[in-house]
């Protein structure tokens, strides 16, 4: 029998709760007429269980605490659309009313889902939700740093309430106890003896228990595995990390996986088992994880470090000229270039994962200069739109891979696009001998000809 390793902490407190009653109005009709706005008053309560109580991290609780600032989203599962408007509580608590105006049609007996931490600008939501006429779900939990800071905003929660009545300008609707859509973990890494401070984290499992994303509508889970994870990437090195995860409770036996990369790039790799019961959504779980270094270290930079971005999503922003070398397995990790910038690849060694990616995408007046071998494995290279794109040195750039649009680029220097009818000229250009060869094996390299 397998050891299960975490430990359930609490979990989030939401009975006894006391309301402020919403307002009534004279029933007026039964039916909202197509165009009107309407006031909504929703008595509403946050929690899954009683044994669960509130997670404070700094200032902000999560799981069972309202905040005014919360916006909830309200959908219609049944006939598949999204109000215009969200609502807010009334007052900060594990208890408030949800208050404010919608602006569909709704009528007696309409079950509606309630949807929190999603937010809607210029027609879309973030993080979760892209709305596009009709509702378009897909929530992720991707983007995360590791940081008890930034994991609140992935505090989702959801519920269901039937509408009751429509009285004139005003619905009414039963109460709404929302239930969360995940867990917060803290995981501490440790090589058994001394902890390991981890710069990014990957975190797989081998039959789905976790999920990466999940569509709110029809209530469908994205799960991770080991070939594709989900990756952390730290703003800077810790061996405690915090972190919201999604699971699949339909899934029993489960082995969740761990690859660490600690700060001096020594890759480790650990294991926790799971069961049918734990981990479940809606607690707060924390744990040691045992690592075993695997005697790989990746010994990649990007120097000096003031010209680069890192972003949440392991992305990096070249915004400077800089020297890319050492050897790294990137994972989906991609590479951006700004315009005007000048880029050394010394001697680079990439393999890559799903999606991993080196893109000059868009820019202009950009310098690629080979200094020595430089391989990408498995890692795709996109020019695409590029204009005064140069590639020079000594050294070459072989077996990464492209898109046909970006290999007739590659081999013809120059392409005119099409674009909402106006010409558009990417141009790309090589100096000092060197050439663009397509291997014939779905790779290609840029090294000086024969």
């Amino acid at each position: 029998m397998r050891n299960y390793y975490f430990y359930t902490i609490a979990a989030l407190l939401m009975a006894g709760a006391a309301f402020t009653a919403c307002s009534s109005e004279e029933e007026v009709t039964n039916v909202a007429p197509d165009g009107q706005t309407f006031s909504v008053c929703i008595p509403a309560t946050k929690g899954i269980d009683a044994d669960t109580r509130t997670l404070i991290w700094g200032e902000h609780s999560l799981g069972a605490e309202w905040s005014t600032s919360d916006k909830i989203s309200v959908f219609k599962p049944n006939d598949n659309t999204i109000d215009a408007n969200q609502l807010s509580p009334d007052r900060n608590g594990s208890s408030a009313n949800l208050v404010g105006e919608l602006a569909g049609t709704y009528e007696e007996g309409d079950v509606l889902k309630l949807v929190l931490g999603i937010e809607k600008r210029n027609n879309i939501i973030y993080p979760w939700l892209y709305y596009s006429g009709t509702f378009d779900s897909t929530g992720n939990y991707i983007n995360q740093d590791g940081s008890k800071e930034y994991v609140e905003y992935f505090d989702y929660a959801y519920a269901f309430v039937e509408v009751t009545k429509v009285n004139g300008k005003n619905i009414t609707t039963t109460p709404a106890s929302f239930s969360p859509y995940q867990s917060f973990f803290k995981f501490t890494f440790t090589d058994g003896t001394d902890p390991v401070k981890a710069s990014n984290v990957k975190i797989g499992c081998t039959k789905g228990k976790i999920s990466r994303t999940y569509s709110v509508i029809d209530e469908k889970d994205d799960p991770i595995d080991e070939d594709f994870p989900l990756e952390l990437y730290l703003k800077s090195p810790a061996s405690v990390i915090y972190v919201a995860l999604r699971v699949d409770e339909r899934v029993t036996d489960d082995e969740i996986i761990f690859e660490v990369e600690d700060e001096n790039g020594k890759i480790y790799k650990g294991t926790k088992a799971s069961t049918a019961t734990m981990p479940v959504n809606g607690k707060y779980y924390a744990g040691t994880v045992t690592l075993t270094y695997t005697g790989v270290q990746n010994t990649f930079k990007i120097e000096p470090a003031e010209n680069y971005v890192l972003y949440p999503s392991g992305n990096y922003r070249i915004i400077g000229d800089v020297t890319i070398s050492g050897s790294k397995e990137m994972g989906s990790q991609q590479i951006f270039f700004n315009t005007g910038v000048t880029v050394t690849f010394k001697g680079l060694s990439l393999t890559g994962g799903y999606n991993a990616l080196i893109d000059a995408n868009r820019g202009s007046d950009q310098t690629i200069i080979l200094d020595g071998t430089n391989t990408l494995e498995n890692v795709g290279f996109g020019v695409y739109k590029v204009k005064n794109l140069t590639f020079k040195g000594s050294g070459s750039l072989e077996g990464f891979k492209v898109e046909d649009q970006d290999k007739e680029l590659f081999q013809k220097g120059t392409i005119t696009y099409d674009i909402d009818g106006e010409p558009y000229t990417a141009t790309l250009k090589y100096e000092d001998g060197l050439k663009f060869i397509d291997n014939g094996d779905g790779t290609c390299s840029i090294k000086k000809g024969e």
